[in-house]
């Protein structure tokens, strides 16, 4: 099994034939003071299982503050049955609601028995994106 996607979006929608559409992508929020007022948003993985990965699989979605403190956990079992083609892609989705959030960073990971499989950043930064210049 491996992690194909991992991001941070404020949409995603669902098309026929099992495509979807991610917008919105990001890893930075830009705010002025604090608490920071945070809008919902996904944590969108796409985990490629093959053949050999058949059976139930226990996932957990895990978000973490800058000093290791848990703020968020939850578990998602999948079950991937007999496969027609090598492999198959299944899109984990953890919604986040809205919360208030102080600048820094934050780790959001996916694990597996314990095991890290995926970790991406949200860093809330203070300051005005629109004054800030591309690299």
């Amino acid at each position: 099994m491996q992690i194909e996607v991992f991001c941070l979006c404020r949409m995603v929608q669902h098309e026929t034939a099992g495509h979807i559409n991610i917008l919105h992508i990001f890893d930075t929020l830009w705010a002025a003071g604090e608490p920071v007022l945070v809008e919902p948003f996904i944590a969108l993985a796409a985990i490629r299982f093959y053949k050999t990965e058949t059976g139930t699989h226990h996932f957990n979605f895990v978000v973490r503050e800058e000093s290791g403190k848990i703020l968020v956990s939850s578990t998602e079992v999948v079950s991937i049955g007999s496969l027609t083609f090598d492999s198959t892609v299944y899109w984990l989705e953890s919604r986040m609601g809205r919360t208030g959030l102080r600048f820094g960073a934050y780790s959001f990971s996916i694990e597996s028995s314990d095991k890290p499989l995926s970790s991406i950043p949200l860093y809330i930064v203070k300051g005005n994106r629109a004054l800030q210049r591309f690299a």
